[in-house]
This record gives structure tokens, sequence and C-alpha cells, in this order.
């Protein structure tokens, strides 16, 4: 069992998703929440958190609760807009063609190889002690490296997408963050507001990833479940 400041728990590949809602509800019987933190090596990567950033967690959610997730989204527009080039009409702000076809909802698969798609052999659950997903960030200390916000950040994010649409964090891999949701946006353009929150968030998803604001918004609409990834 790999080294961890929080107690882990094993599980099959194959069954993570199954074994995760399971822990979650007899965990959150003692105040606790389930995360799932891929295999043996990403575990030592989200380790690695711990080293960087060692500001206690009380204090993280403490500053967290001042945090102004419209204040961190019109800061992050701002450097957007710094870097576009005049003469490039290329503007990642604008949402695009909204797709034609029918889009495929996006799965959970952190427990997955990222390469063959396959479930991993082994997995950990990490036993995080609050009932509460969106403080997870706090209890891990992740975040503040190149683009990915910083743990009081992903904190004030996360509350405000979980008191909108009933987010769980499913796993957090040292560069994934997945979740699931109770509460899809209702209709296209509460998806597109949503969308534009999620790339100022993590833009990795659409400029390295789906494309365009529009597309994000077309897979948020019909998921239950979130993907950031931060490069």
């Amino acid at each position: 069992m790999p080294q961890f400041p929080y107690p882990l728990y094993a599980a099959r590949g194959a069954e993570a998703v199954r074994q995760w809602r399971t822990l979650q509800a007899e965990w959150r019987k003692e105040g606790c929440s389930a995360l799932l933190l891929g295999n043996e090596k990403e575990v030592r990567r989200v380790t690695e958190s711990f080293e960087c950033n060692e500001t206690p967690v009380e204090r993280v959610i403490e500053n967290a609760r001042s945090q102004k997730p419209f204040r961190f989204f019109r800061q992050q527009l701002a450097g957007i807009r710094e870097y576009l080039d005049p003469e490039d009409e290329y503007d990642p702000w604008q949402a695009g063609e909204w797709p034609r076809q029918p889009v495929e909802p996006q799965e959970l698969g952190a427990h997955r190889d990222v390469l063959t798609r396959k479930p991993k052999e082994t997995v950990y659950f990490a036993k995080i002690p609050t009932v509460h997903a969106f403080e997870i960030p706090a209890y891990l200390q992740f975040g503040g490296w190149n683009a990915c916000p910083w743990p009081q950040e992903h904190v004030a994010i996360l509350r405000r997408w979980s008191e909108r649409y009933g987010l769980e964090m499913y796993a957090y891999t040292g560069d994934v963050i997945e979740c699931e949701i109770a509460r899809p946006p209702a209709g296209r353009k509460e998806a597109l507001k949503l969308a534009r929150e999620q790339y100022l968030y993590c833009s990795d998803i659409v400029d390295q990833g789906v494309g365009s604001i529009a597309s994000l918004a077309a897979i948020l609409e019909v998921s239950t479940h979130w993907y950031f990834w931060w490069d």
C-alpha cells in the first residue's frame, strides 16, 4: 500500500466507479469523502502536492471564503486577452459553432489507462475528512503550478458549482480532476455560461481538448460527469 497522509483503500480498476459509490455512502456517515487517486504512480504524484503547498487546511478553507469566483474569472479573461494577437482572427473566448451532430456525454475515466482505455489493475481511494467535496483541494493542497488555480481558488470555484449543480469529486490524479454532478445545466444558454466558466478555470480542456466553448457546452448539457486537466 502506498504511503499517503490519509487512509487508503485499494480496489480493482474495473470496479472503481461502483466501489466509489459504495465507499462514498459508507464514509459520509463518518464525515468523510471517498476520492480516487489512481494507481500507485499517481498516488505518489498526488503526494508531491503536499511538498509544494504547506498552508494549513483550515487556513486554505478560510481564505477560500473571501475568494470571489467572478473575480478569478475576470482575471483569467484579462490574461487571455493580453496574449491575443490583434491581427489574428482566432479568439478562444468566442463560443464558436454549436455542434451539428449529437455529442456523447462525458464519462468517468480516471480509473482507465489514458492510452488503452482499459481499467487499471489496481487503484486507490483516499478517505478525506470532509463531507464537502469542494473542500477536498484544501486537504490535498493541489494547485498553484502553471495555469492550475491555487487550492483556495479551487475550493471557491468548486463550492459555486457544488451549490448550482450538485458537484461531487470522483478523482484527482495529480493533473486531472473528475467530478459527478446531480444537475446538468438546463438549456443551451446556461450550458454556454458554464462552459465559459470552465474554460477560465481550466483552458486546456478547450485549447488542447474539444476545440471550442460551444463544443464544451454541448457536452456539458448532456453530461453528469466533468473532466479537467492541466498541462
